[in-house]
């Protein structure tokens, strides 16, 4: 049966073992620059993961910046097929573990921009909600199980004859339309 506690061990020990072969694995990974990146670098320069849909809002933002700060990026992160490619491609890497300044300010520019265009929201859609008018008995049972309630049904509803539509669309105030 499996034990978790003899797995953390032996996965401690090896963590510690300080084996030729080990070393050697280590430098092999790090002339490759580390473990490679699981995140896009657009992800990597928002902080947070991003969906298919908002590929244009990054796009968006990377034509905002001027193309000596996008070449400024493209260096920094060792990109050789483009900026535009790289936003949505995981092979990147940085030149340094220190960000230098003037990167940190294209970094803010470009997050500032593509929050910007990220939080153009698409507007709902169109819908409509139909009611049909109650019984009496059941407009009697639902005020007999709500007394303590300010609202009754048979207020609001007796108004109305036949059935009520409710109508929404982008823009516009709700509309009851009685038919």
């Amino acid at each position: 049966m499996f034990n978790s506690l003899n797995a953390k061990t032996a996965g401690a020990k090896g963590g510690l073992a300080k084996t030729k072969a080990k070393g050697k694995a280590a430098r092999a990974n790090g002339k490759l620059g580390g473990c490679p990146s699981t995140k896009t670098l657009a992800e990597r320069l928002l902080g947070r993961s991003l969906q298919p849909e908002q590929k244009k809002y990054i796009d968006a933002a990377l034509s905002d910046m001027l193309s000596i700060e996008r070449h400024q990026l493209q260096k920094y992160f060792q990109l050789e097929a483009g900026m535009d490619k790289a936003m949505e491609s995981t092979l990147w890497r940085t030149k340094s573990r220190r960000v230098p300044k003037q990167i940190r300010y294209l970094i803010k520019k470009f997050r500032l921009a593509a929050n910007y265009y990220l939080r153009d929201v698409p507007m709902p859609k169109p819908y409509s909600v139909e009611y049909q008018r109650r019984s009496l008995g059941e407009q009697e049972l639902w005020d007999r199980n709500h007394r303590d309630s300010a609202v009754r049904f048979r207020s609001t509803m007796s108004a109305l004859t036949g059935s009520a539509r409710l109508e929404s669309q982008p823009g516009k105030e709700c509309s009851l339309w009685v038919r």
